[in-house]
């Protein structure tokens, strides 16, 4: 079997982002599982906000961001931490049956299990992708690389994950040209 991976990348905006713009969306998500509205609902708020956050780090410059300020990859990890917590307890509560009565209707009980789909989704990529990324990207271009460094190591990443990805029998015989 044999797979191609390309990776084209325009040069970013090579802006230096605000760590507000990144933490204020996760602490708003945590915020939204803590109120007492429908469950719901309150997690469709709580995706969305990871949702934007997703966005923002998906590129290079929140790559940037994050190997720049590493008290910012920090906070990033714990307030995903605090969310994927609050998303396991919420799933417990679900399973035990003790979530609030308005799931006990099939409709409301579907558009929570959706909706807390979403937010698990949105939780695992900011966690995982977006923040090993980042720490990969810091690995191959050094603590304080240059934005060209950071936009050409993030191609490089995001080539060796898709090869990690492909169903190869043996690896040693991909390549990559840079």
């Amino acid at each position: 079997m044999c797979g191609i991976i390309a990776v084209v990348r325009g040069a970013g905006s090579r802006a230096t982002l605000d760590p507000q713009t990144v933490t204020g969306p996760l602490h708003e998500a945590v915020a939204a599982l803590a109120s007492s509205g429908s469950l719901a609902e309150d997690c469709d708020r709580a995706a969305a906000q990871v949702e934007t956050v997703d966005r923002i780090l998906r590129r290079t410059d929140g790559v940037g961001a994050l190997i720049h300020r590493r008290q910012l990859l920090g906070e990033v990890k714990g307030l995903t931490g605090a969310l994927g917590d609050a998303v396991a307890e919420i799933e417990a509560r679900l399973d035990s049956g003790s979530a609030d009565d308005s799931v006990d209707d099939p409709g409301t009980l579907e558009a929570t299990n959706a909706a807390l789909i979403r937010l698990k989704d949105a939780v695992w990529a900011v966690a995982q992708d977006r923040v090993r990324t980042a720490q990969a990207v810091a690995d191959l271009a050094g603590s304080e690389p240059a934005w060209s460094s950071v936009e050409g190591y993030t191609s490089i990443q995001q080539a060796l994950a898709a090869i990690d990805r492909l169903e190869v029998r043996g690896r040693d015989s991909a390549g990559l040209h840079v």
